[in-house]
């Protein structure tokens, strides 16, 4: 739904194939990349089979708590960010199309199940580091949402996507994605998450 790179200059995407459809999607090459991440970072074996994704040797996430999240920031690390709870239906739409970018990237998601227990000073220092990401409802009232995708590049926010696409909500249940809108999602993951790649300048501006 939402995504914005502050990257000061964005890789150049070589395309994986000519796209003679003007209203397709196309797929940009997603050729691994290096993210050097700095920090000790104390990670665990993520359990998502809430979202599909079943077998560990299968997916690229890594379960971290909210205050070790922040560390990142406060560290100066580089990482990817994965906010999102397990009885959310946006968060189970994502989480298999950016396992699949992180996967094909060759990239550690590090996931952060914010149904769990985190201090009020952890989530008000994190957010106010994240907080360019917040949703922005009909009252104009700004707040953190999930899914968040968050990429981190020497402790600065580089590049985010929040929920999943314009137009597409959980409000009315379940979600189903067509070919194109998983494409389009897939595309906007691997552009956040080469935000944080070594080779990435970084830039403190929003663009």
């Amino acid at each position: 739904m939402k995504k914005m790179l502050i990257a000061g200059a964005l890789l150049v995407y070589a395309f994986m194939f000519v796209n003679t459809d003007p209203d397709a999607v196309t797929t940009v090459s997603t050729n691994p990349i290096t993210i050097t991440e700095n920090v000790s970072i104390d990670s665990s074996a993520a359990d998502m089979t809430a979202y599909g994704l079943s077998d560990p040797s299968a997916h690229a996430f890594r379960e971290i708590s909210m205050s070790q999240a922040l560390q990142i920031f406060q560290q100066g690390g580089s990482a990817i960010l994965f906010f999102a709870k397990p009885d959310g239906t946006e968060c189970v739409t994502a989480a298999p199309v950016l396992n699949e970018a992180a996967m094909n990237l060759s990239v550690t998601v590090y996931y952060v199940d914010t149904n769990s227990d985190y201090t009020q000073d952890d989530y008000n220092a994190l957010t106010s580091l994240i907080s360019e990401t917040f949703v922005t409802d009909d009252s104009g009232s700004k707040s953190f949402f999930v899914p968040d995708v968050v990429a981190v590049k020497d402790g600065a926010l580089s590049g985010y996507h929040v929920s999943l696409l314009d137009g597409i909500s959980a409000a009315a249940g379940s979600v189903q994605l067509s070919s194109d809108q998983k494409n389009e999602l897939y595309n906007d993951y691997v552009s956040v998450i080469q935000s944080a790649a070594d080779n990435a300048v970084s830039s403190s501006s929003a663009q």
